[in-house]
């Protein structure tokens, strides 16, 4: 992704934050939050690889595949949820957004 240089640090730093939470909220859920969580730790890491230039020696496959898949398990959570429906739906929207860019 071409941003300017200014603008690739803000992203970064808003990102990295956005993933620490993540990345204290994994040994602290448990089950299927925990995979939750680790996914957008995934998302947010993944995110930041694609605002620079190393992120581009990530094959377009794997970013494919690991956002098909986690879109999956959000979709299927949302249809078996009773009553976080549409955050785990919103969930499922973003990791597709991930996907697509893919």
């Amino acid at each position: 992704m071409t941003v300017p240089e200014s603008l690739r640090w803000v992203l970064t730093v808003a990102l990295v934050f956005a993933s620490a939470y993540h990345l204290t909220r994994v040994p602290r859920v448990a089950g299927a939050d925990r995979v939750n969580e680790a996914l957008h730790l995934t998302m947010g890491v993944s995110m930041v690889a694609m605002l620079w230039p190393f992120g581009s020696g990530v094959p377009a496959s794997l970013w494919v595949s690991v956002f098909t898949a986690s879109t999956g398990w959000f979709a299927a959570r949302a249809l078996r949820a009773a009553g976080r429906r549409l955050v785990l739906g919103l969930f499922a929207a973003s990791m597709a957004a991930m996907a697509w860019m893919g």
